[in-house]
């Protein structure tokens, strides 16, 4: 699908297995219009394929587009006004807890949001995240966060014949493979299993497999998931600022571990304007494949060839 897209315009991201995100040049909307778009990619993948498409000024509007009217929707948002009743729930990151939030202080649509401004938004969500919903639904670009990750983490659903033991260990191998190759280090490591955790501190700081295989390993003998069997298994690294001592006991900072993005207080007021926004020069487009029903997955093997 990637490959079919990208000749009508660039692919800027990959957000999912099944969504992608496009900025169409303006010289080029005419030939990568979302009906001319929707229409590609079938004829690539097969008929059976069912592909909406969403077009705005921001990428957040131009996924409310596509998922307005799915499976096949083919909609053009020009400003938030064209999505103003969709329901408050199709806004990305919003749960049942904040629904509710939301709901008891008489927001229930993306129009009713958008008209109680940025301040409202920020002390709604309880975070600036609020005010960077509102800012894309009114059309502008923010760019994307670039902090550097501050924990690893793997989950699974065990199936009825996998060991929880055996998952819960191999995960914590996973994460200390992922934690070698960002070079960096983790000083706390969580394992959990259904609704029961546990914690350990790392000191020192760690990527080695071996050791996070043990400690995690050490976990669950001591009881991690209780008496029944879990339904899921997971295991988090903290990546965080640590020490090592040197060959004569001194304490030098650990240059592989990345310490925590602290921000001085004085600069507190101007953090949330510290990535400038950019008006939207170029349009958005956003796909969303849904996979076919199952009486029609044999024709759409049939279709694409394989």
């Amino acid at each position: 699908m990637v490959t079919t897209v990208d000749a009508l315009a660039p692919v800027e991201h990959v957000l999912s297995v099944d969504e992608i995100a496009l900025r169409v040049p303006r010289r080029e909307t005419p030939a990568a219009s979302p009906e001319r778009v929707g229409a590609a990619v079938p004829g690539a993948l097969g008929e059976a394929v069912q592909v909406s498409v969403g077009a705005g000024p921001s990428q957040l509007l131009a996924k409310l587009a596509a998922g307005s009217a799915k499976p096949r929707a083919r909609v053009v948002c020009r400003t938030v006004d064209d999505l103003r009743d969709l329901p408050v729930r199709a806004l990305c990151g919003i749960g049942p807890a904040l629904e509710a939030r939301l709901l008891a202080a008489g927001v229930r649509t993306v129009g009713e949001l958008h008209a109680r401004g940025p301040a409202t938004a920020r002390a709604l969500r309880g975070s600036r995240a609020g005010r960077e919903v509102w800012l894309e639904l009114a059309g502008w670009e923010v760019p994307p966060h670039d902090r550097p990750a501050r924990r690893v983490s793997h989950a699974r659903v065990l199936g009825p014949a996998e060991s929880p033991r055996a998952i819960l260990r191999g995960l914590a191998v996973l994460v200390g493979e992922r934690l070698r190759a960002s070079e960096v280090r983790a000083v706390r490591l969580r394992c959990s299993a259904g609704d029961q955790c546990s914690e350990v501190r790392l000191r020192p700081a760690t990527a080695n497999e071996r050791v996070l295989l043990a400690h995690a390993t050490r976990m669950w003998d001591a009881g991690l998931a209780g008496a029944g069997r879990p339904r899921t298994v997971a295991v988090e690294a903290g990546i965080g600022a640590a020490e090592e001592r040197g060959w004569f006991g001194e304490a030098r900072a650990e240059s592989r571990t990345r310490p925590p993005v602290r921000t001085p207080w004085r600069r507190k007021a101007e953090r949330p304007h510290s990535r400038p926004l950019r008006p939207p020069r170029q349009p958005w487009m956003t796909l969303v494949e849904r996979p076919p029903p199952a009486t029609l997955r044999a024709g759409a093997r049939t279709a694409g060839g394989s």
